[in-house]
């Protein structure tokens, strides 16, 4: 992945982070876009419903770090709406398992 030097107390207007991001190769910006489109969603999902946050708990409680972590990023797709059909038959498989432990 590319790399981006930051240091602290750092301004750059959007135009300028704009112009980095175009010089990202192909593989490199498609996988920027996916985890800008996985923050968004963790942001318009800030507030979850009961049901929901009973089984983030149920997950937290029972699954591996490795698979709670995809179950998240799943979610966070989902609301965003870039989940791909495989992802989705994904996300169901770990919700029965979930629901089933």
């Amino acid at each position: 992945m590319a790399s981006v030097k930051v240091t602290s107390q750092i301004n750059i207007e959007l135009d300028q982070l704009l112009n980095g991001v175009a010089q990202l190769e192909t593989a490199e910006l498609e996988k920027f876009v996916e985890q800008v489109n996985v923050l968004l969603a963790r942001r318009k999902v800030a507030t979850l419903a009961q049901p929901e946050a009973e089984l983030l708990q149920q997950i937290n409680q029972t699954l591996p770090t490795d698979i709670q972590h995809r179950y998240t990023e799943l979610k966070a797709k989902q609301h965003a709406e870039t989940l791909t059909p495989a992802e989705h038959q994904e996300l169901l498989t770990l919700i029965d398992r979930i629901e089933q432990a």
